[in-house]
Order: structure tokens, then sequence, then C-alpha cells
């Protein structure tokens, strides 16, 4: 099994264990994607190599998105094709909507 294989299985499985929690606890859980582009994932991973960082190639990060656009346990998708600032508004505002 190819290590770009067992990373999306295993963040299901930890999906379900954060959903097992929130049942235990009785209280609602939501699970969120927070998805970009593979060329802008691939380029942020380059850009944290060049500083000493590991991460996946942009093969892996495809591989990554496949899974992840197969799984059906997702509740929500925040789109983070642009600075870290937007993500931050578009967080805020989704998390307003869930409270």
């Amino acid at each position: 099994r190819s290590r770009g294989r067992g990373r999306p299985r295993r963040a299901g499985t930890l999906r379900g264990r954060f959903r097992e929690i929130a049942k235990r606890i009785q209280v609602p859980a939501t699970t969120l994607r927070i998805s970009c582009s593979v060329a802008a994932a691939a380029k942020r991973v380059r850009a944290r190599k060049a500083h000493g960082e590991s991460g996946p190639t942009e093969f892996v990060i495809g591989q990554i998105e496949e899974e992840l656009d197969r799984a059906s346990d997702i509740d929500l998708v925040l789109h983070n094709n642009e600075t870290v600032e937007h993500l931050y508004s578009q967080a805020d505002a989704l998390i307003k909507t869930l409270t």
C-alpha cells in the first residue's frame, strides 16, 4: 500500500472516532474539509520543503484529494485558494452559522 493511499483512510478512521466521541458526550459534530487545488497544495508543500519541513508529493496530494472527494462523511467544504486571512474570514463566517 502506498503512503498516499493510507493517509485518507486513516483520516476517515479519525473522522469516525471524532463522531463517536461527539455522540458519546451528546454534542453535534460537523466535519469540515478545507480544500484547495492540487497545484496550490503542492506549491505550499514545496515552500515548506524549502524550509526543511516534509510533506507529500503533488502526486500523493492528488491521491488524497481523490479519496476525500469520494468521502461521504464530510458535511462542509471550505475552499482555500486565497490568502490565510481570507480563509480565516470564511471560517469565522461559517462558525457563526453553526452556533
